[in-house]
Order: C-alpha cells, then structure tokens, then sequence
C-alpha cells in the first residue's frame, strides 16, 4: 500500500466518527419529539453556521460532508434499494473504498473477493390495506379443531395434506452444539409437531448470547430447511409455554426474522389445551424430556393430521435486489491476523413510495441526515 493510500485510507476509517462529533454541538439540536417517517422532505434545515462548524473540524469533517452531499444529490434518486440510484451509490462508495486500499470483504466461488453482498430487500408500502391472514382447517385424529386452539402461520406455504402421519420431534433442531439433532425416524410425507424456540434457562435460549432471545438455532426458518431434506409435508409448533393457553401468536417465539418471513411448508401453531389433548400428556412433562434432547418412546405417538391452508395476501410488499458494499483492511506486522471491516449504509426512501407518511409520496428523500451520513 502507497503511502497516499495508507493516508486516505485512515482519512476514510475517521469519517466514520464524523457524523457524532458534528451533531454534538447544543445549537444544532432540535428539541422536542421527532418521527423519521413523518419527516417532510420541504422542511429547512435548522440554522447554524456551517462552515465554521467545518473549519473548527478539520479537512476530513470537510470530505465527509462532501460525500454526504454527493450521495443526498437528487441523481441518486433518494437510493431506494433495487433502484438505479441505489445501484449509481453503491458503485460509488465502492469506487472509494478501493481508492482507500481496501479489498473486498466478501468471498466469491471464483477466489476473488467481491465489494458486494446481494441481499432481497422486502419492503412494506405505507397506506395501502393491511395484509390479509390466511385460511385453513386443522384436523388432529379426525376431529376438527375449532379456531381458537390454533393459528395458521401468516408465513404458511398452501397446504393441501389429508390424513397424514404426524411425528412429535422436540424442538426439531438439527445442528446446535452437543444436541443430538433430529430423530431417526422416517419423516418422510409426515407433519411434524414441534415445541417453538429452544430450550431455555429461564428466558434465554440455550445457545443464545443476548438474555431474554432465542439464537437462530431455535427459530423456525433456521429449523426449516433440515425438515424440508427429510421430506416434511406440514409444521405444527407448539409454544413451549405451558402457563400460557392463549390463542398462540404467530412469531411470538421462536422467529427471528419478522412476519416478513415466509416458509416454504405450511406451517401452523396449536394451543396447550390442543397439544395435551392430542397427545394425552402433560406439556410440561414433553418439555422437560425434550430439554435433555431426549424423548422417550411414549412421547413418540403415531397420529393423523389433516390440514388445509391459502396464505393471505400482502397488497404493496416489495422486494427489491440490492447488495450490501463493505472492504477489508488487513493489518500487517503484530497486527496481521487483525482487520478492520468498513462498510457502508447506503440505502434510503426513494420517492417516498414505503416507509414515510403517504403525503409524501413521490417526493425525493434525499436522506443526507440518514443513510448517506455514515
């Protein structure tokens, strides 16, 4: 690396804390409670003297409000993800974290890193009428359930299953750290019934790092994908919360990523009253055997399952392909099993079509004090 590149490139890592230093001043604030996504894209800007704020920072709070003011230029077209904006931004900063010396931060099949991560955007637009739920029927041994011991997951893929074998799995985890992963038996065509989440220490997920969360181990769409491989027709998951018999909630446990989730199975979720009764146990006696990663044959109980689902509509959900841009400075010396990754926030509104208040739609939101600040 030159030494103009080491120069730019610790120019380029001390922006990163510009945007703190330069909000830090008592006369820029302004007072009083404030929603980003009623923000109206005429309003000034409050009063303050710029340049003197810039002078007083130095030549790098002078480059990084350069850079904001390039990104917030209409050209970029507010930077919306999937957008031509978006796509003008993200050749843009990775035009200058090459500059910097960096290289790319994530690894390709051909060897070559990439500045670019492709990632699916879904986006919700603001105004238009609510998703509509799914529909469905559940049936456990012939009988009908009424509709207040289940739940048809918003995420559900159709289901169309009669009379098929049901298999009761524990948690249905497959890859955690000392677990023994999902039960021998032959999955194949079955609905699976499953306990939501992990096993837990009071609150906390067995292999969670954060109290109170459940780690991706125990989420539904990290569980999915093994349940898939064993030919899984259909999910009923059951909220490991036996002092709780309310209509279960869906996503109210063991799901990371949100009601934008959608499964690739039908999947729906039953109450406690629901599961004991199909099962004829105590819940609390199935959690304490599935806790240990065991469930003795008794627990194994062959039943049949007829369900049918159409999942809902969702008016104005948008996914938009985008990429998330990042570089990688490797440090060199004592240093040179350390990195300093840098990435870059870069999306933003568009013309207001998701995320703002419909009254702005079809403006431009430039985002100069979001996204393109750092």
């Amino acid at each position: 690396m030159t030494t103009a590149s080491r120069r730019h490139t610790r120019r380029l890592v001390a922006l990163l804390a510009i945007p703190l230093l330069a909000g830090a001043a008592p006369d820029h604030v302004i007072p009083g409670p404030a929603n980003v996504q009623d923000f109206h894209p005429a309003d000034d800007a409050a009063p303050g003297d710029l340049a003197v704020a810039l002078a007083d920072l130095g030549p790098d709070a002078a480059e990084w409000f350069q850079h904001v003011q390039t990104l917030a230029n209409p050209y970029f077209g507010g930077r919306a993800p999937g957008t031509e904006g978006h796509e003008r931004a993200e050749a843009y900063v990775e035009f200058h974290l090459q500059r910097a010396g960096l290289t790319g931060a994530f690894p390709t099949d051909g060897g070559t890193p990439s500045w670019r991560q492709p990632v699916d955007v879904v986006r919700q637009r603001r105004g238009w009428r609510r998703p509509t739920p799914p529909t469905g029927d559940l049936a456990l041994n012939g009988i009908r359930l009424d509709d207040t011991l289940y739940t048809i997951d918003p995420g559900t893929a159709a289901a169309d299953v009669t009379d098929a074998p049901v298999r009761l799995i524990g948690y249905g985890i497959d890859d955690a750290p000392d677990w023994p992963g999902l039960p021998p038996d032959d999955l194949d065509g079955a609905v699976v019934l499953l306990l939501d989440g992990e096993p837990r220490d009071g609150d906390t997920g067995r292999w969670s790092s954060r109290p109170g969360a459940i780690s991706p181990h125990g989420a539904l769409e990290h569980k999915i994908p093994a349940l898939l491989e064993r030919g899984v027709r259909a999910v009923l998951v059951i909220d490991a919360d036996p002092a709780d018999d309310t209509r279960p909630e869906p996503g109210r446990r063991g799901r990371r990523g949100g009601r934008d989730a959608a499964y690739p199975l039908p999947v729906a979720r039953l109450t406690v009253a629901a599961t004991e009764t199909f099962l004829g146990r105590s819940l609390k006696d199935l959690i304490a055997d599935a806790d240990d990663g065991t469930l003795d044959d008794p627990w194994t109980r062959d039943g049949r399952v007829t369900m049918h689902a159409t999942p809902g509509e969702e008016p104005g959900r948008i996914v938009a392909a985008a990429h998330n841009v990042a570089g990688i400075l490797p440090g060199h010396g004592a240093l040179a099993s350390e990195w300093i990754v840098v990435g870059a926030h870069l999306d933003h509104l568009g013309d207001g079509q998701f995320g703002t208040s419909p009254r702005n739609r079809g403006r431009l939101h430039p985002g100069a004090d979001d996204n393109a600040s750092g």
